[in-house]
């Protein structure tokens, strides 16, 4: 029962791989109702057609658990989609040879991932810029530079990512890469609880954690200061509503 329940939980998460990233309402329902259809998705994949390879490519990723042949054609089409320039196809590379866990045969490789991470990031991919963060703040597979994890977490922080905004705050306000800032890490954490979806908020530890630390911040701030943030976060929110329309 469990297992069929997490097969039915997979096919409803390909679904909405299909339909966010362009394939289509139609053929998410296709593809979860019969199996026949990975077949023609395969076929168009076979032929060079690169939304097909990535969507191939994330059905296995989906199925890693499944054993060495599933994680081998994941990264086979993934990187099939990734050498044309798919930029989700490079992320989802990045992810998984940053990943380590024992149902893995691929082991873990940080400068492979950093290698797919930081060619998504190039073109502004939210989730490849605040991965290249991730590295370069914690220093995985490279040498640690918060100057540089600064510069990714900010151009996906812009974006309207709230982890990236939230790391931005705490950048500013631990003085990491940029000099301290309490006006700046209190907007930047305030756009981070303006940010967080909706499906998101009912997680209360991200949430509460963040609040906690936006008051923390507020409780060492003068009335000056904090009108100061509440201004900033305003501005800064409308240059990411500019972004998004772009």
């Amino acid at each position: 029962m469990l297992k069929k329940g997490f097969a039915l939980m997979q096919k409803m998460i390909f679904c909405l791989f299909c339909i966010l990233f362009g394939a289509g309402t139609l053929l998410a329902v296709e593809v979860c109702g019969e199996p026949k259809h990975i077949a023609a998705i395969r076929k168009k994949a076979e032929a060079g057609d690169v939304e097909s390879q990535s969507l191939l490519g994330s059905h296995f990723y989906l199925d890693l658990a499944d054993g060495r042949e599933t994680q081998e054609k994941a990264v086979k089409w993934l990187r099939a989609a990734a050498t044309q320039g798919h930029v989700q196809s490079q992320y989802f590379l990045g992810r998984i040879f940053a990943t380590s866990c024992p149902e893995k045969y691929f082991r873990k490789d940080d400068e492979v991932a950093l290698k797919w991470w930081r060619m998504a990031a190039e073109t502004g991919y939210a989730d490849a810029c605040k991965s290249l963060g991730n590295v370069f703040f914690e220093g995985h597979g490279v040498r640690r530079d918060r100057k540089e994890s600064f510069k990714w977490y900010r151009k996906a922080a812009e974006q309207g990512d709230h982890r990236a905004q939230r790391r931005l705050g705490e950048h500013y306000r631990f003085g990491h890469g940029v000099s301290k800032d309490l006006v700046k890490a209190y907007a930047w954490y305030e756009l981070a609880l303006h940010c967080m979806p909706e499906w998101q908020r009912p997680r209360l530890g991200d949430r509460a954690s963040l609040e906690v630390d936006r008051e923390t911040l507020a409780q060492k701030m003068s009335l000056e200061q904090s009108g100061k943030a509440q201004k900033l976060a305003k501005e800064l929110l409308k240059e990411i509503e500019v972004n998004k329309k772009k």
